[in-house]
């Protein structure tokens, strides 16, 4: 399944963002996938009154520099930093910050942040949102009570291609240890973006929450969250290895790997998750290696998965779910691969690619599900989905291809997610499509991506 024809132009890619066609009726109640939400849009709510060009590379307070610019921003401005001379700046003052709603842009190639673990990077106050693009976010420490090893927000941070990673939270003896890369109280959004090898650390009687992120809610559109871990004793059970969200996680378009806690390697939740066109590999917990959903007392607890590939993910026992674990509420996975789940430390002993309490409605189609079988789903094929490495395959995240012989070849269905596939790649006529987040490539090769006007872009 060669990929010669491919091609991963995301400068001119124009992703299609539909709201998802099919609602999913639960008795007498009706459950609508969330829309995919488009990231870049939401970050352009605040409107920029004023750009300020960043001109100096020193981090002195000097008129020029970042940090006296950030001290004297006002709602609404952009501070500019692409006409820099440097590709980075090494901060010399402890970590930056501002009360203002704003937006820190760097140059297409980008600009790097780095803290070199003395301080956290940057700490926003507002409750408004702030935008950071363009950016790499790196070595942030944080060791108050607040959390965010790079990045704390009293508000909402959007990040477009922007890089966090290497950032540590690890706050005093019994406070809770909360977002190891980013912290924010209200919204995450990603597009294009990654956050990575991060870590939210724990004292003894204390826990850990989001190793890579820690928020009210999560979105994604093309984002990398991988190699975090929520780190704590025994006693108090560590959550959201890559990520926690008080409410709720939607993840497109995306790819969440090796990330660790003891529940919820890859997402924990409480209220819902959402997989729509993305790859969920090499997460580990004690149970829900790949996401686990609490109990929050909300009936309308959910999880719910369209054409994602959610596969080798562990848990430390058989008996435990190396997959997705639902407390309560509703499970809904349509035209998906949730496989292969392992126990820790055995390569060749499963673990449950889903479990879930009582009381829990349970809907799907079309999907591979190897262990157990889950009553209330129609069409699912439970065999060894045939997937090769997390490696990159095109587009900008890795992801999984299906082998040659694989059952997920023309038994999926495409629901109405804009009919891409994770790389963005459109996915054929219904009778076609491939289970899981990655389309044929022979078949994918045929098209072309969307370029600004909805046109194929040139090679």
């Amino acid at each position: 399944m060669s990929s010669a024809n491919f091609c991963p132009n995301r400068a001119i890619w124009r992703l299609r963002l539909l709201p998802a066609a099919v609602a999913l009726t639960f008795a007498s109640t009706t459950v609508s996938p969330s829309p995919i939400v488009d990231v870049a849009e939401l970050a352009r709510v605040a409107v920029s009154s004023n750009t300020v060009l960043v001109q100096s590379c020193a981090d002195d307070g000097n008129p020029l520099s970042l940090r006296h610019l950030l001290t004297a921003a006002s709602d609404g401005d952009t501070l500019d930093l692409s006409s820099l001379a440097c590709s980075t700046i090494t901060l010399q003052q402890g970590q930056l910050g501002t009360s203002r709603s704003l937006t820190i842009i760097g140059p297409d190639a980008g600009v790097t942040i780095d803290a070199h673990h003395d301080s956290r990077v940057f700490a926003f106050s507002s409750t408004g949102q702030v935008t950071l693009k363009h950016l790499t976010i790196e070595n942030g420490t944080a060791s108050t009570t607040t959390g965010g090893g790079c990045i704390y927000s009293n508000g909402s941070v959007y990040l477009q291609d922007a890089n966090v990673h290497d950032c540590t939270s690890q706050p005093p003896s019994y406070f809770v240890a909360r977002g190891g890369a980013v912290f924010a109280k209200k919204t995450v959004g990603l597009a294009y973006s990654k956050v990575t090898q991060s870590s939210a650390i724990a004292q003894p009687g204390s826990r850990a929450e989001g190793g890579g992120i820690w928020a009210a809610l999560l979105f994604t559109n093309t984002a990398e969250i991988s190699q975090n871990i929520a780190q704590s004793d025994d006693q108090n059970p560590s959550v959201g290895g890559g990520v926690f969200t008080t409410y709720r996680s939607v993840v497109s378009y995306s790819t969440m790997s090796h990330n660790r806690a003891t529940r919820g390697g890859g997402v924990y939740s409480g209220y819902g998750v959402e997989f729509v066109d993305s790859t969920i590999s090499y997460n580990v917990a004690r149970t829900g290696g790949a996401a686990y959903l609490a109990n929050s007392g909300r009936s309308t607890t959910r999880f719910y998965s369209a054409n994602s590939t959610v596969a080798s993910n562990y848990a430390d026992s058989a008996a435990n779910v190396g997959g997705v674990f639902v407390s309560e509420g509703y499970l809904s996975i349509y035209s998906s691969i949730v496989a292969n789940s392992l126990v820790t430390g055995n390569a060749t002993l499963a673990s449950q690619d889903v479990g879930y309490g009582y009381p829990t409605a349970i809907f799907g189609d079309h999907n591979i599900i190897t262990r157990p079988s889950v009553a209330g789903m129609k069409n699912t094929i439970a065999a060894d989905p045939l997937l090769g490495p997390l490696q990159n395959n095109g587009g900008d995240t890795p992801s999984r291809l299906i082998l040659a012989g694989s059952p997920a070849f023309k038994h999926g269905i495409d629901i109405g997610n804009g009919n891409f596939d994770q790389r963005h790649i459109l996915r054929p006529p219904l009778g076609l499509v491939d289970i899981g987040a990655i389309q044929d490539t022979i078949w994918a090769n045929t098209f072309e991506p969307l370029g600004e006007e909805g046109h194929a872009p040139p090679h």
